[in-house]
């Protein structure tokens, strides 16, 4: 088996059996459901799920309560929800890098695609590139001249995530040296950025407009394949690199084996939520795209995350542990 099967193997791109289904869906739900994040709050993550909980109790009636599990570049709380009753009754909130967390550690307690079953994306975020106000580099031209021969660190929220990547793929595109520092969550990222303790960071959209419009941060390039209305000022890093596109996703997962009477439930009161005009407009405020899917797109999704990931290991770009 070659390298690349292995790693994909490693990662259970197979989908096997799924647990056998004893939970029914009379009267479903009987107790407050839990929704775990695997990030800090503050981050998209964190406000995703929330901003989602909230307005799915509001509409249902139904208890949701959100609990934070950081920690393992959200390994721990993956780990958590998938020794869970597959009831319905506790699900995770996370996002991209929960697709490869395996392949870059196989040793983690679940099977990436076989622990879980994936309800539904909730939303994809466009990554920034900022530095700190008090940084000479305020474009993305800029950057690349000053990056060329230094080794400054920068943030990322998640090792592999679509922070680090977003950074990586950069850096590797123009042959600059990376050096960088994993934070738990954005706030902690922040936090540090705004101190200049860090030369730059790729974050969340979401996380950067109030410091951008209060000038503490520089913010010279966005990962989508198109400007922001949030910062239509601010170019894409497809007007230097055609083609390029690289957007966070955060989504809705369950413990495998759910009823399939309960996962249609909470799959269309998901979707419901989703097409609530407030929500999407508190998404859009905040430089979200809300985007409902099926199961099998979400599903599909995941296994691509994978492969880039695997490209990105035979490359060297990214290590296994």
């Amino acid at each position: 088996m070659n390298r690349r099967s292995a790693l994909l193997a490693m990662a259970g791109l197979g989908l096997g059996a799924m647990l056998p289904a004893h939970a029914h869906a009379n009267a479903w739900p009987e107790k407050p459901i839990t929704i775990v994040v695997a990030f800090a709050p503050g981050g998209a993550v964190d406000f995703t799920a929330r901003t989602v909980a909230n307005h799915l109790a509001q509409r249902t009636g139904w208890k949701v309560a959100v609990v934070n599990r950081p920690g393992g570049n959200g390994i721990i709380g993956a780990s958590e929800v998938a020794k869970a009753a597959p009831d319905g009754y506790t699900l995770l909130c996370t996002l991209d890098a929960h697709s490869i967390n395996q392949i870059l550690n196989p040793k983690v307690s679940y099977d990436t695609l076989q622990s879980f079953d994936y309800l539904s994306l909730l939303a994809t975020i466009p990554q920034v590139l900022v530095t700190p106000a008090q940084s000479d580099i305020k474009t993305f031209e800029q950057f690349v001249a000053q990056a060329k021969g230094r080794d400054d660190p920068y943030g990322i929220t998640g090792f592999a995530s679509t922070s680090h990547l977003n950074l990586v793929s950069i850096l590797n595109h123009y042959k600059l040296p990376a050096n960088f520092i994993n934070y738990k969550g954005a706030s902690e990222l922040l936090t540090n950025l705004l101190g200049g303790h860090i030369a730059y960071a790729s974050t969340a959209i979401s996380g950067v407009l109030a410091h951008v419009d209060s000038q503490r941060l520089n913010a010279i390039a966005i990962s989508s394949r198109e400007r922001s209305a949030l910062l239509p000022d601010v170019p894409s890093v497809s007007e230097f690199i055609p083609g390029y596109d690289m957007e966070s996703w955060v989504g809705l997962v369950a413990p495998a084996g759910i009823p399939e009477d309960i996962k249609k439930i909470i799959a269309a009161e998901i979707r419901q939520t989703l097409d609530n005009q407030d929500v999407i407009e508190v998404f859009k405020k905040s430089g979200f795209n809300v985007v409902a899917s099926s199961e099998a797109e979400f599903t599909e999704r995941v296994k691509r995350d994978q492969i880039r990931a695997v490209e990105l290991i035979e490359k060297k770009l990214l290590t296994t542990h």
